[in-house]
């Protein structure tokens, strides 16, 4: 038995004598990767993608503005203001003043507009069917109301004035009738003149005076034409 653990030992020894001379003779290998082909891309974190799509947009930006101010520089598009004055609506008195200004030597446009006025007031019966126009025509001659008329597309007009409460009276008289009828002030349409210039400073006397002079006057700021 005591041969045994004797031989047992020695065995053990060797081995561990041999493990610690395999160790000491082992050498270091080492496997070389293949190189990347020439497409390959490096990985890219998502933070560090962020950052540069955020600088390629801000650089994009700077150079749309900066294109945008060569070709458009700050107020570029910007319309000039003019002035324009009126209405007139006689044309002795429109060329009195543009020779005022002529003086001084500004050279206005003259241009022609419609001016619509309000003119009283007017109960009607709008557009109806013919047949409809004559049965109420008939239902006012029974009730000795002649006070209308049949127009186009047989609008019925049941008066006109120039105060508000005769309308408003005329009104209540007709829905007393039945009648669905409306109030609306009336207008008329004249041809008006404007005298437009650009320089108002140099204009300024004269428009003092004349507007002084004409309070109906209206001085409007447009875009030149």
């Amino acid at each position: 038995m005591r041969h045994l653990v004797y031989l047992l030992l020695v065995a053990n020894l060797v081995y561990f004598g041999w493990n610690l001379f395999q160790d000491g003779t082992a050498t270091v290998s080492t496997r070389e990767l293949p190189p990347l082909p020439a497409s390959a891309r490096p990985l890219v974190t998502l933070h560090e993608l962020e950052q540069r799509t955020d600088a390629a947009a801000t650089e994009q930006e700077n150079k749309g503005f900066d294109a945008l101010t060569m070709t458009q520089p700050p107020g570029a598009g910007t319309t000039a203001a003019c002035q324009a004055l009126g209405p007139f609506h006689a044309d002795a008195e429109l060329r009195a003043v543009a020779g005022k200004f002529g003086e001084l030597g500004l050279e206005p446009r003259q241009r022609i507009a419609e001016d619509r006025k309000e003119d009283g007031y007017w109960v009607y019966l709008p557009a109806m069917e013919r047949a409809k126009a004559l049965q109420i025509a008939q239902q006012l001659d029974e009730l000795n109301d002649h006070e209308y008329y049949i127009g186009r597309d047989n609008f019925m007009s049941l008066g006109t004035f120039e105060v508000i409460s005769r309308a408003e009276l005329r009104l209540r008289q007709v829905q007393d009738m039945g009648l669905d009828a409306i109030l609306e002030p009336r207008y008329t349409t004249q041809d008006a003149y404007w005298l437009e210039f650009s320089d108002r400073d140099a204009a300024t006397p004269v428009l003092e005076e004349v507007m002084g002079a004409n309070p109906g006057l209206q001085l409007l700021t447009q875009s030149c034409l």
